[in-house]
């Protein structure tokens, strides 16, 4: 008789989405193949997904919590089931009330990925959206790629923030600098703020 017959194996993971106090939500449309029925026939076409487990608190850098949420749904294998996909924010005032960040439409090359508002200053989210393009949606490489955070470097020069003295000959330098600034854990916010600002400061030929 085997002795780990009566042992319990561990149970596997189920996270269950918190739609009251997630950040960020998703909608997935899935194609006609891949609707699951439910009793009384009817298919799933649509549904929504969360970035906040009920059981657990969300990463406070809520770009390190949208990039692990979209990583989280392409790992699933949702992008290869779907013809459209939206990330939003979650407000909790009406759907119709969330702002879009990010649409993916697996079955067009050129639209396949579409980032919006202030998604486009989330700059590692931005480097792992830009990979994804790269790699062929059904493989594994595909499911196993993640955002790359860089490790903790806390830094307060604020030298980094003097637009006088930091000046950009092209816009790509402007960018590659506010990535350094996040990989240096500053807020976002500061580098938003410091990104319009100097567009609007200084425009590029």
């Amino acid at each position: 008789m085997n002795r780990n017959s009566n042992q319990q194996r561990p149970r596997a993971f189920k996270f269950i989405g918190d739609r009251q106090n997630a950040t960020y939500r998703c909608e997935i449309y899935l194609r006609p193949e891949h609707c699951y029925s439910n009793v009384n026939g009817d298919g799933a076409v649509m549904f929504d997904g969360y970035s906040k487990h009920k059981f657990h608190d969300e990463p406070k850098d809520k770009e390190r919590c949208l990039s692990n949420f979209v990583q989280r749904i392409v790992a699933n294998g949702y992008l290869e089931k779907s013809y459209y996909i939206s990330f939003c924010t979650n407000r909790n005032i009406g759907k119709s009330q969330d702002e879009l960040l990010i649409e993916f439409n697996p079955l067009q090359s050129e639209k396949f990925i579409i980032a919006h508002g202030a998604v486009q200053t989330y700059f590692i989210l931005g480097d792992y959206l830009k990979n994804l393009k790269e790699i062929k949606l059904n493989t594994p490489e595909f499911k196993e790629l993640k955002p790359s955070y860089p490790a903790n470097n806390r830094a307060s020069e604020l030298e980094l923030f003097r637009m006088y003295k930091n000046r950009f000959a092209t816009k790509e330098e402007l960018v590659e600098h506010c990535k350094n600034l996040k990989g240096r854990k500053f807020p976002q916010g500061r580098i938003e703020g410091f990104y319009y600002a100097y567009l609007a400061a200084f425009s590029f030929q």
